[in-house]
């Protein structure tokens, strides 16, 4: 077999094994605990920038740029999304978190995804 054909049949053979590792992977309940526990999201939810921080006793802080903070509850659950959170106006609402390559997702129910990256502590000023 000569050489070139050699490299074409090896890259049929790797491209879709790359191409199923590309895939977004969503977050297991106890992985979204690990990852949002005591450190803050930091990313832009339809085109306001926001940080939000997770304490380990469930609590959350939400602060939009140029907007006020708002207090609700967090928490993780593995029967329905991933991520649930609490918030006086509208109640628990529950959010899958997928990551793709190094980019992480919140995913609402409708599909809709929101890139966002968490940093250690608790860093909600802009």
């Amino acid at each position: 077999m000569s050489p070139l054909r050699r490299a074409f049949l090896t890259a049929l053979l790797v491209l879709p094994a790359m191409q199923v590792s590309a895939d977004p992977v969503t977050l297991t309940a106890a992985e979204v605990s690990a990852l949002l526990s005591g450190r803050t999201a930091v990313g832009d939810w339809n085109g306001t920038p926001y940080r939000q921080y997770f304490d380990p006793n469930g609590r959350t802080v939400y602060q939009p740029k140029g907007g006020r903070p708002d207090e609700g509850k967090w928490r993780t659950s593995s029967a329905a999304a991933a991520y649930e959170s609490w918030w006086e106006r509208s109640g628990w609402s529950g959010y899958a978190i997928a990551r793709e390559h190094d980019t992480l997702y919140w995913v609402e129910s409708s599909g809709k995804r929101h890139a966002f990256e968490v940093v250690d502590g608790r860093k909600l000023g802009f």
